[in-house]
């Protein structure tokens, strides 16, 4: 560490888990974060993240949907909420070695019913498996 300069160092704990029922059809996973980061010289309070997702068997595919909860820091260092986001999405086999995916996400509105920045998304992804 020389003049300007600072030390961090950070830790991080996650914890996650999944439940699938009625023969592996639909499975459940949660998962909930915490981020502590101690910079020389400054205060910074941890940050937390938790995601819900649930994937369905439907026809060739699996259908899925997540919501998710995130922070971040402001530049003093405080959590601050980043908001809510949710995602919903289909898998596609089309064969042993070809696989479509197509689906949107977006951030879910506050308390006074907006978003600090829009953040949707839509997109398609192809795989191909050789």
């Amino acid at each position: 560490s020389g003049p300007g300069w600072s030390t961090i160092k950070a830790e991080t704990i996650t914890l996650g888990g999944y439940w699938t029922p009625n023969d592996g059809k639909t499975t459940l996973s949660a998962t909930y974060g915490t981020i502590s980061v101690d910079v020389t010289g400054t205060t910074t309070e941890d940050i937390n993240e938790f995601h819900f997702g649930v994937d369905h068997s439907i026809g060739n595919g699996v259908l899925s949907a997540a919501i998710k909860a995130s922070e971040f820091w402001t530049s003093a260092g405080k959590a601050d909420p980043l908001g809510e986001f949710a995602e919903i999405y289909y898998t596609y086999d089309v064969n042993d070695s070809t696989e479509l995916t197509g689906g949107f996400s977006f951030a879910m509105p506050d308390n006074s019913g907006t978003t600090w920045v829009d953040r949707t998304a839509v997109g398609v992804e192809a795989t191909f498996k050789f």
